[in-house]
């Protein structure tokens, strides 16, 4: 009969470890799954503009890609130079976006156009130049 208490005993145990390290490896798992890097992407997308100017307006595609939690905001400041053009409160969108902006009569060429992405995990920027005029580069050559 001590024999059958010395089992007992030892089944209880190990039923007690394995639920203690079953705990501590769903707390790891949920821990794991629920931290980790949260970061947003902002591109634009190559071939959607052109460094000349035609007209007096521009056109291009950026794209934000979320990776990790996604951010409960997403604030897009536009910049042409150093004037503020254009502002825009996506509300959680995310993926691929086109936009067409007047450029203000004042902007000297050349001028950088810069996109700039707030969320809740940092701040993105993204450029690209205006150079000229398109007309004006075809009566150069």
């Amino acid at each position: 009969m001590e024999h059958q208490g010395e089992s007992d005993s030892t089944v209880r145990n190990a039923v007690i470890a394995s639920i203690a390290v079953g705990t501590m490896v769903a707390a790891y798992l949920l821990w794991a799954t629920t931290t980790g890097d949260n970061y947003t992407v902002l591109y634009l997308e190559p071939d959607s503009y052109s460094n000349y100017l035609e007209g007096d307006s521009i056109k291009f595609a950026y794209g934000i890609q979320q990776v990790g939690k996604r951010s409960e905001k997403y604030l897009l400041d536009i910049y042409i130079g150093d004037t503020l053009v254009a502002t825009r409160d996506l509300k959680k969108r995310v993926g691929m976006n086109e936009i067409v902006l007047q450029v203000p009569e004042n902007i000297k060429l050349p001028t950088k156009v810069s996109l700039e992405l707030r969320t809740d995990y940092g701040k993105n920027e993204v450029h690209f130049w205006i150079k000229g005029r398109k007309n004006e580069t075809e009566t150069k050559a």
